[in-house]
């Protein structure tokens, strides 16, 4: 729901912002309301990279996910319902209003969304769950040896690759307990060394390779921290976990969908497109998320900016789904036809 809520919220901001007419300019040609709309399609790109492999990972790896599904939970509803929050400034006060702009769907998926982090257990259980587990997945991720990567390796295209085939899901197979694996950001040494492979070819802008390794590499960092940070501190017990430990599970899950997003671009880049396959938009996430673990920069290339504003415009007058892997959507009437069609029948 949250995917479907976060496209449509998306969709009618930019109706408006594409058709309403301020200071001599669209509002999506103001630079402000245009940076909101991208930052919004940017994260709905990211939790892409998290949610499909997830559901792919569920055929493959069931044991780990008391890990993945804790994140996924935790980080993709929450990121949307920002998201949602986030676009509505756009509209300003339509998105309060039932009929002012698309019949007030807007209102309606602002409060419907908002409940979706309550569903399944609430963002600070799935935070706790995932807790319980972090030193485990420290110990484990410090334990890796060329074996255990190179069987890393081989799950990971099966995950992530959408070209591969899934086996059936086997829930006997799910476990309450992830004893330390965790596929997706354990491999982040494996995804760097494939952005180190690329070099040598010209299949990837040179200019957006080195931002991803120099991005990549900064991730790494932060992990290791993480690591240190947990290997260094006490075990709290039961339910008296501290402020501090719901915070680094946070950023276990910022990391993680950063890993998400490089293991996703690397194993698809030949498959789901030109903008995909450019990496441009890879470049803009990994940033905006890092954005929220160290100081950086607001932003490192306007110009990937205004293409991934292009790709989002594209999606809409097509009327295509905002996504990774965007299909067709069946064709809904603006406002404006609507009020025609009415004045039509009238």
């Amino acid at each position: 729901f949250s995917h479907g809520a976060a496209d449509t919220a998306l969709r009618t901001t930019l109706g408006f912002a594409v058709n309403r007419v301020i200071y001599n300019k669209t509002v999506m040609d103001l630079p402000q309301p245009r940076r909101t709309l991208v930052d919004a399609f940017l994260d709905i790109l990211i939790c892409d990279c998290e949610t499909i492999p997830a559901a792919r990972g569920f055929h493959i790896i069931p044991e780990q996910f008391s890990v993945w599904a804790s994140v996924v939970k935790y980080f993709v509803t929450v990121r949307l319902e920002e998201m949602v929050n986030s676009v509505y400034v756009v509209l300003g006060s339509r998105f309060y209003m039932r009929e002012e702009h698309e019949f007030g769907i807007f209102q309606k998926l602002l409060r419907d969304n908002s409940i979706i982090s309550m569903f399944d257990g609430s963002s600070i259980v799935n935070l706790h769950a995932l807790i319980l587990q972090l030193r485990p997945l420290t110990k484990y991720r410090a334990k890796r040896n060329s074996r255990t990567m190179s069987a890393l390796k081989s799950r990971l295209e099966a995950i992530f690759s959408l070209e591969k085939s899934v086996p059936p899901f086997e829930p006997n197979n799910l476990e309450l307990f992830g004893r330390g694996m965790d596929d997706s950001l354990q491999g982040l040494e494996i995804a760097l060394d494939m952005l180190q492979g690329l070099k040598d070819s010209q299949e990837v802008d040179r200019e957006v390779l080195e931002n991803l390794l120099m991005l990549g590499n900064l991730v790494l960092e932060e992990l290791n921290a993480h690591d240190e940070q947990i290997s260094q501190s006490k075990f709290e017990y039961g339910h008296d976990q501290s402020p501090e430990l719901f915070e680094i599970a946070k950023k276990y899950c910022t990391l993680h969908a950063a890993s998400a997003c490089l293991h996703t671009w690397l194993y698809n880049r030949s498959i789901l497109g030109e903008f995909f396959a450019r990496g441009e938009w890879l470049v803009l996430s990994l940033h905006r998320l890092l954005r929220t673990l160290r100081p950086l920069p607001y932003t490192l290339s306007e110009v990937y900016v205004e293409n991934v504003a292009q790709e989002l415009l594209k999606l809409y007058r097509e009327n295509q789904h905002f996504s990774i892997a965007p299909f067709q959507l069946a064709h809904s009437q603006t406002t404006e036809e609507k009020t025609h069609e009415l004045q039509l029948q009238s």
